[in-house]
């Protein structure tokens, strides 16, 4: 059998895209790594790799053995932590996923000095990423998580409805049909952080089309755009509540269109759990319970 230590680093070399930039990342020399690549493949009696004069490709047999390599590895670094960490200390490597948005600084922050041996790595960013491909140990996610490998732990939620400026409707005229969506510039987020909506949610289950003229990240944004009459926006009752008391907005299709928002904490599931990914969805969930979002928060980072 292969030593398994040969595995991680034909991982590495998949995960670097090159001999000499793994060779670089492993501490080893070029020569050395590509020879145990070589015996790896001998040993296996197949290719692994197509050795492309500025690039490597699988094949076939290598995209067979890369997850199954990448989840033995996974598999020896948990049990040397299950090992490691008898003592329960919170320590080591922890990669972490959150949009690009200044409401999680303070939590972000208080763990770090609380858990000193814990080596935090923050990747900010609004798309939803892979974590198993992405070496993520737990993600904070707006809207609905539609991964069922992962884990979701919910932080906070509110409902968000369909709200429109007088003038738009007096522009457009009235909304009596779903399929005035489609047919109605539409103001809308991103999906997954990286693609506009293409339809909206129902209340009783399923999706409706739309047809989106104009898509922001930013919630402030999209709100003045909707404010002064661009178009309809699917927005949290919290942010828009206030502007349907002065009259502001009016909403739309009330109890047709509409969804539960939410600010999820999304890990993968797995049977061990280190320390230091437990210590922090504890501390997650404590402080989403003391720190309750307001209208605020959401209006300048939703």
């Amino acid at each position: 059998m292969p030593d398994p230590g040969r595995f991680r680093e034909f991982i590495a070399v998949v995960d670097a895209g090159s001999i000499s930039a793994a060779a670089r990342a492993l501490g080893l020399p070029r020569a050395t790594l590509s020879r145990r690549l070589s015996s790896l493949e001998s040993e296996l009696g197949v290719r692994l790799l197509s050795r492309q004069t500025r690039s490597l490709k699988l094949t076939h047999a290598g995209e067979l053995l890369e997850g199954r390599a990448r989840r033995l590895v996974e598999e020896m670094d948990e049990a040397w932590e299950v090992v490691r960490q008898v003592d329960e200390t919170p320590r080591g490597r922890l990669r972490l996923s959150v949009p690009p948005s200044d409401l999680f600084r303070e939590l972000l922050l208080d763990f770090v000095i609380a858990h000193p041996l814990v080596h935090v790595q923050v990747i900010a960013t609004p798309a939803h990423l892979d974590l198993f491909a992405e070496g993520i140990d737990v993600a904070l996610r707006f809207g609905r998580v539609m991964d069922e490998a992962l884990i979701a732990r919910r932080l906070w939620s509110d409902r968000a409805s369909v709200v429109a400026a007088p003038s738009f409707l007096e522009r457009e005229g009235s909304l009596d049909r779903l399929r005035d969506l489609s047919e109605r510039g539409c103001i809308t987020g991103f999906t997954a952080g990286h693609r506009p909506r293409a339809s909206w949610p129902l209340c009783a289950g399923g999706d409706v089309p739309i047809r989106s003229v104009f898509a922001s990240n930013e919630l402030p944004l999209r709100m003045r755009a909707v404010l002064q009459g661009v178009g309809l926006a699917l927005v949290p009752d919290r942010v828009s509540s206030h502007h349907l008391e002065s009259g502001a907005l009016e909403a739309v299709l009330e109890g047709i269109v509409g969804a539960e928002v939410s600010v999820s904490l999304v890990y993968p599931e797995r049977a061990f759990l280190p320390p230091q990914v437990r210590a922090f969805i504890e501390h997650t969930g404590q402080y989403f319970e003391t720190h309750p979002m307001s209208s605020g928060d959401l209006s300048h980072h939703f």
